[in-house]
């Protein structure tokens, strides 16, 4: 699984084509890969790290799934519905 985690504007739009590309095995390697982009985010758990960004995007309802394999697929596809993110 492959995405490109997008840069954002000083207003938080996401800039399409630009970015980190991450590889992972799975949703939730992923999800890790991009916690452990920052010191802060490193140190949140996956779950807090995927509310805490979906929180910023205003896109946390409904609640995501548990336990965190179930929530990262979930939590990938709102980052892209809202072009945080590209799956490659």
């Amino acid at each position: 699984m492959k995405i490109q985690f997008h840069e954002t504007t000083a207003e938080g739009k996401p800039l399409p084509g630009t970015g980190k590309i991450i590889e992972g095995m799975d949703a939730l390697e992923i999800v890790n890969h991009m916690r452990k982009q920052t010191v802060l985010s490193a140190a949140v758990s996956p779950c807090g790290y995927m509310l805490s960004q979906l929180g910023m995007l205003g896109r946390i309802a409904p609640p995501l799934p548990e336990p965190p394999e179930h929530a990262a697929p979930e939590f990938l596809s709102r980052m892209a519905s809202s072009g945080r993110i590209s799956f490659i």
